[in-house]
């Protein structure tokens, strides 16, 4: 069994361990739900991780390759949107513009995935490490823009701690 498969599996399950947790102890809270949301997409693409990486054909390893995009195409949006509930700027999310901001991007880059060779190849390549993904002509679009939504998370985290 590949060793990076079953690394991938066990953080799948601790994350999902970690949001069932946290959404037991306050189901009604919108915290404890959007971070919730935000492990169980990390769960996701590691679930697909684990089944891409462990999978013996092409076909297989093409379908938990898809599945995953589900995880990490709204993993950094669910973390801001948790941000911004933890720093106290739910101000933000009265208007209607921030989840259009927060999830729409998410939804393009996700129908870019499925069903274009834009931000990944169609198809599965395999590896020493198993099967996997190759960037497609505008992966950067999806690092930049995640690489935006972090440094905009780590600020609001900054601001809070400094008041």
């Amino acid at each position: 069994m590949n060793l990076w498969a079953i690394i991938s599996l066990l953080i799948a399950l601790i994350n999902i361990t970690l949001g069932l947790y946290i959404l037991s102890k306050g189901p009604t809270r919108v915290l404890n739900r959007v971070f919730s949301h935000f492990v169980f997409s990390l769960a996701l693409w590691g679930i697909s991780e684990f089944g891409h990486r462990a999978a013996h054909t092409y076909e297989i390893a093409a379908i938990w390759i898809k599945v995953g995009g589900l995880g990490w195409c709204f993993m950094a949006s669910l973390y801001l949107h948790f941000t911004l509930i933890l720093t106290k700027h739910e101000s933000l999310l009265k208007k209607e513009f921030t989840y259009g901001a927060l999830y729409l991007p998410p939804v393009v880059f996700l129908c870019l995935f499925l069903f274009t060779d834009l931000i990944y190849e169609q198809r599965a390549v395999f590896t020493r490490w198993g099967y996997t993904a190759q960037p497609g002509t505008l992966s950067w679009t999806y690092v930049l823009y995640y690489t935006l939504i972090y440094i905009l998370t780590v600020f609001y985290l900054a601001d809070a701690q400094r008041k």
